[in-house]
């Protein structure tokens, strides 16, 4: 059994004056933490984060501990990475152990880019100096999530009907009611690969346009698809995702 020591609060920092030199003021505590029968020692998240001197709770940089000048610096808010080196060293030297705070679910820290989908601006641009871990909206869960949101209450009205159903493909019309057209949504269960179906929709020689997709490794664009005479017609989905398509 052990004992640890949270080595930070909110805005710590700049609370006791300490803004890049947070690292090396802990690293002056480690013989009194020892001292007090401490084993551990909690840090905050020591990448770089949106905001370069606050408290990384906003990721830029996953792999920028303060080496890259970017942010408007080089070191973090609490220092550069041969501070955060040195300060693990002297906890190893006296036999505390070194615990990092880490974020990786906290996906707010980019560059403002406009997203499609939604037709909004969110801080999902990263373009990190490691070039490590680059991203943007295309990567982030809820934009697939929110275009889908957007598809379905803008369009989706009347009776369902399920077109074709398997284990891995799932296809389903919804024919229409008032101001809602109607659509088609196809779900690609669970192929690594696209995964389409000609089947009876209630339409004839119309135009299906894909407003909102989104695939586990795949982002192309599905294709147009056109009703034939007899209202048949083609639709797909990427890997492991969705499409939904709305007459035109």
């Amino acid at each position: 059994m052990g004992v640890m020591m949270q080595g930070f609060y909110w805005d710590c920092h700049k609370e006791e004056n300490h803004i890049e030199k947070w690292w090396i003021h802990l690293k002056e505590k480690v013989q009194i933490l020892k001292n007090a029968g401490f084993t551990g020692l909690w840090l905050p998240p020591a990448h770089k984060g949106y905001q370069r001197h606050g408290m990384g709770y906003d990721p830029f940089d996953f792999f920028d501990l303060g080496e890259f000048d970017q942010r408007g610096g080089i070191p973090t808010g609490f220092g550069t990475r041969q501070q955060l080196a040195d300060l693990i060293q002297k906890c190893h030297d006296n036999g505390i152990e070194v615990y990092a705070d880490v974020v990786y679910n906290h996906c707010s820290g980019g560059e403002q880019e406009l997203n499609p989908d939604t037709h909004t601006r969110y801080f999902t641009k990263f373009s990190p100096a490691s070039e490590k871990f680059p991203r943007d909206y295309s990567c982030i869960n809820p934009s697939g999530i929110d275009a889908l949101i957007t598809a379905h209450e803008g369009y989706a009205g009347g009776d369902a009907i399920t077109r074709f159903v398997s284990d891995d493909l799932y296809i389903m019309e919804r024919l229409g009611w008032g101001d809602k057209p109607g659509l088609i949504c196809v779900f690609n269960n669970r192929s690594d690969t696209w995964q389409g179906r000609w089947v009876q929709t209630n339409r004839s020689n119309i135009r299906y346009e894909p407003i909102a997709w989104r695939g586990h490794a795949n982002m192309a664009t599905p294709l147009i698809s056109y009703s034939a005479g007899d209202g048949r017609a083609q639709f797909w989905a990427p890997p492991r995702g969705y499409t939904v398509y709305v007459p035109k």
